[in-house]
């Protein structure tokens, strides 16, 4: 029966074109038929539907283009969790290195500044793996160092610091070495009996109410 359907198939007249454009949309069918003829050896596949089907089959060339793109995709899939992974990661690190601060508050210094040392008029933080200190210290140095690189407050405005004034006596200056080829900045502090006064890398004051031991923890 299957081989009186195969012989019906090669009397149609069909022209080559419409066959080969039945086999190319129904690559099924084609594959139907060596299916057959694998599984039951006696059947006589005429030579029309024997090149019809050869002629449906993708060629040498696009069967390799399709090899090739293949690899490319498995190699791609297999890369993908380390760039996941790796952007990420570099996501959280620039979230956790970013200076955030809210309105009417100030930092004392810039982000991302390649500090090689803080002198104070009493003590040096010199960078280092950890920081390193010249005086004794009830903190680490790394620890210190961390607390004036991130410090920030209230921005004072000019009115008010004009009736500050009278009483900005004894100022003090922290110079932050930022290397042989960068002019360090100088910035002026001063201590008032409720709150430090600070000036910034921009010129501009801001109002810190720490403990005097939380920026200078010497030693006795």
């Amino acid at each position: 029966m299957i081989q009186l359907f195969v012989n019906t198939l090669c009397t149609k007249k069909l022209k080559s074109s419409n066959w080969s454009l039945l086999f190319v949309k129904n690559p099924a069918l084609a594959g139907f038929f060596i299916s057959v003829k694998r599984a039951v050896g006696h059947i006589h596949l005429p030579k029309c539907l024997v090149q019809r089907v050869n002629h449906a089959r993708p060629s040498r060339r696009t069967f390799n283009n399709i090899l090739i793109l293949g690899v490319l995709v498995f190699i791609a899939l297999m890369n993908l969790p380390t760039y996941l992974r790796s952007h990420i990661a570099g996501l959280e690190q620039s979230q956790d290195t970013e200076q955030v601060t809210p309105d009417g508050v100030i930092a004392l210094m810039p982000d991302n500044l390649q500090i090689k040392a803080l002198q104070f008029p009493k003590f040096t933080l010199t960078k280092a793996s950890p920081w390193l200190s010249d005086t004794k210290l009830t903190v680490s140095a790394t620890d210190l160092a961390n607390r004036w690189i991130h410090l920030s407050g209230t921005e004072i405005d000019k009115a008010t610091y004009d009736k500050l004034k009278p009483a900005l006596r004894s100022p003090s200056t922290l110079v932050v070495d930022l290397g042989a080829d960068e002019e360090p900045l100088r910035l002026t502090y001063y201590e008032l009996p409720q709150f430090w006064l600070l000036q910034n890398w921009e010129n501009r004051w801001l109002a810190v109410s720490v403990d005097p031991n939380y920026l200078f923890p010497l030693a006795n």
